[in-house]
């Protein structure tokens, strides 16, 4: 089988439908923009067709096919292609169904874990992954290392961006939310029963026996008189407040 003149004929029939996203919709159509020269080889460029889900799927498992017989099964660019593929039958948000065969894609997951990825390679993911960045735009999300555009903003929205809950769902919600509690194990609620706080002028301690000479029951209250610190149970005298001030080199504790 010739898997180029698939393809070409599969992109040749795309580009003739002349689908855009605007056009699809209003036909009542799903289509994914699928660039004809993939980026992950030749780098950015405008050369993008309309494809449905199913098109899509079979667009790259051709790409596959096409690298395997051109320039062998190890390497780089047959190994990006394997991956491509395996990742179209990942869902996301938009997507309810997309065409799979699963024969195509279980042959193709076993390439992957069969192809050992070079060390050149590996440093270029990961330093990839270390520049690259979450940018969203309120609907959706690109992970690359600069800005896509003035619109986007760094991050990931959160699943509730965008969405409008009636005033009775919020007043549930804000029922349920405080309502909640900090559940803290029986193992914690005893220990903190059988420990007391205990101050020696310089710091606090909360265990169960005195942690030593100089040691004294209760909790100390840090006081400043504008120069030093003191941790005492009441104020030292005239002109100490409570509170602890900064140290710096001046200030001894």
């Amino acid at each position: 089988m010739n898997y180029l003149k698939s393809y070409c004929n599969l992109i040749r029939k795309a580009e003739k439908r002349g689908y855009t996203k605007k056009k699809a919709k209003e036909q009542g159509l799903y289509v994914e923009g699928h660039h004809t020269f993939p980026k992950s080889i030749y780098g950015k460029n405008k050369r993008i067709v309309y494809l449905t889900a199913r098109e899509h799927y079979i667009a790259h498992a051709l790409l596959e096919k096409i690298c395997i017989r051109r320039y062998g099964l190890k390497h780089q660019k047959t190994y990006k292609m394997i991956w491509a593929h395996v990742m179209m039958v990942g869902k996301n948000k938009r997507v309810v169904e997309r065409y799979c065969n699963s024969h195509l894609y279980e042959s193709a997951r076993l390439r992957i874990s069969e192809i050992k990825v070079s060390k050149e390679t590996r440093e270029k993911m990961s330093n990839y992954h270390k520049k690259s960045k979450w940018w969203n735009n309120g609907q959706d999300t690109k992970f690359c290392e600069e800005c896509p555009g003035p619109e986007w903003k760094r991050g990931r929205p959160g699943m509730n961006i965008g969405r409008k809950y009636s005033p009775e769902t919020i007043e549930k919600m804000r029922i349920k939310a405080t309502g909640r509690r900090h559940k803290v194990s029986k193992k914690t609620i005893e220990r903190k029963k059988q420990c007391v706080w205990w101050n020696n002028g310089i710091e606090n301690k909360f265990s169960k026996e005195c942690p030593g000479f100089g040691w004294i029951k209760g909790r100390g209250t840090y006081w400043n008189d504008g120069h030093s610190n003191k941790l005492q149970m009441q104020c030292p005298g005239e002109g100490w407040v409570r509170g602890r001030i900064k140290k710096s080199s001046n200030i001894s504790s």
